[in-house]
């Protein structure tokens, strides 16, 4: 006991490394007594340091990855590389393992506080960074891993509603009539069967997944579904979702922390919601789309959507879409703080256009078919309004209005 004592205050103080403390132990493996007690002690002691050294060796690779950080991070200025470094310091690697995507949140909301110019390289460096960190978390605290497949079968028009957590998801199309649900865990926890925890409910043509396993568990959950469904409603904490390729009436998608990621999906409403993380509507069909997060950019890109309400918070709102046509009055809300607004609209033929734009300490400019408006940031007072329409906007049958509220930060709207 001593012996071990001895070399765990060595290995804390950092006078030996991981691999002299193995040398150590195989040392005393080789003088200790040959009764199977003693033998046994020296398994036990063994064992709590490979975890011990495990850990460290943790430590050791995240301080060599923040390090590079700090190096990159200076490409986009000198305060960011120092407050880079000073993260790197202060972040708990046991916490941040287990969602290892909340670092881009810490990173970005204190690069925010820098200037805008270095915000939004710093939004694109966390993300990075947060990704590369989760690889490096994966492959290290895969102590043990589990999967497990299920099957279901699925009529037009059934509804599909999953509650987990600490498990990305992951939707794709199914070539068949059936629900296929594979899940990969990977856990601390030695024996964990996911049958016990997976749970189905099925009534009235819906079904309902949920999961909540134990100890330190995550992994992701993927699911393919037949396309045309009623209800695809998905939700997770401290984990991304990415639905691609689905077709039904409402999709719901709803995170913490965790980015969201729809594409080329159709659906007569779209719902997201989700905190400090990016939320991405790519080449997806809606007549209507509510978005909701915060301190993160919204990307709506080639999208076809009659009204779209977009929120979020010291982040951008970058918007390139155009009109479904299911609707005769579009409605576009954009509204968000410290951080521009830049849509870009497809011109639609026989529509008229009203544009509603509130900002503060910066430029308003609007390009649309029937409506060009510029206000110019020198020269202006603290808030900044434009509230103007084509001229034939009131007797119109086919409208667009547009209302985008910001904050330090300039607003764009356009025809492209």
């Amino acid at each position: 006991m001593e012996e071990k004592l001895m070399i765990l205050k060595m290995l804390q103080e950092g006078k030996i490394t991981a691999d002299d403390a193995v040398k150590l132990l195989e040392a005393l493996e080789k003088n200790g007594t040959s009764t199977a007690q003693s033998g046994t002690k020296i398994n036990e002691i063994k064992e709590e340091f490979t975890t011990r050294i495990n850990d460290m060796k943790i430590d050791e690779k995240f301080n060599k990855f923040s390090e590079k950080a700090s190096k990159l991070a200076e490409t986009f200025g000198e305060k960011a590389g120092k407050l880079a470094g000073q993260l790197g310091e202060n972040i708990n690697s046991e916490k941040i393992s287990n969602n290892t995507e909340k670092f881009a949140e810490e990173f970005t909301k204190r690069m925010e506080s820098l200037g805008q110019d270095i915000a939004e390289s710093a939004t694109k460096f966390a993300d990075t960074f947060g990704s590369q960190l989760c690889n490096l978390f994966d492959y290290t605290y895969d102590r043990f891993k589990y999967s497990s497949v299920y099957t279901y079968p699925a009529d037009t028009g059934t509804s599909i509603c999953m509650r987990t957590n600490n498990f990305n998801i992951r939707v794709n199309p199914s070539d068949t009539r059936e629900i296929t649900v594979k899940i990969f865990a990977n856990s601390d926890l030695p024996k964990l069967t996911i049958d016990e925890y997976f749970k189905t409910i099925t009534e009235d043509k819906t079904f309902r997944f949920s999961s909540e396993f134990p100890g330190r568990t995550w992994g992701r959950i993927e699911i393919a579904i037949p396309k045309g469904m009623n209800i695809l409603s998905f939700c997770t904490d401290n984990a991304k979702c990415d639905i691609n390729g689905m077709e039904a009436r409402l999709l719901s998608c709803s995170t913490a922390n965790g980015k969201v990621i729809i594409s080329k999906c159709a659906a007569e409403e779209i719902e997201v919601l989700t905190d400090n993380e990016k939320v991405i509507l790519e080449d997806a069909s809606a007549r209507t789309a509510n978005i909701r997060t915060s301190n993160s950019k919204i990307v709506i890109e080639n999208s076809r959507l009659d009204n779209i309400d977009a929120k979020t918070s010291n982040a951008a709102i970058v918007m390139n879409a155009s009109r479904k046509g299911d609707s005769l009055n579009s409605n576009y809300i954009l509204s968000t703080c410290n951080g521009k607004i830049d849509a870009g609209l497809v011109a639609a033929e026989a529509f008229e256009h009203m544009v509603d734009a509130h900002t503060t300490m910066s430029s308003i400019d609007v390009n649309l078919k029937n409506l060009t408006y510029t206000m110019d940031k020198q020269g202006l007072g603290t808030q900044n309004t434009a509230q103007v329409k084509s001229e034939n906007f009131d007797t119109a049958s086919n409208k667009i209005t547009i209302k985008a509220t910001t904050s330090n930060a300039a607003i764009y709207i356009k025809n492209i």
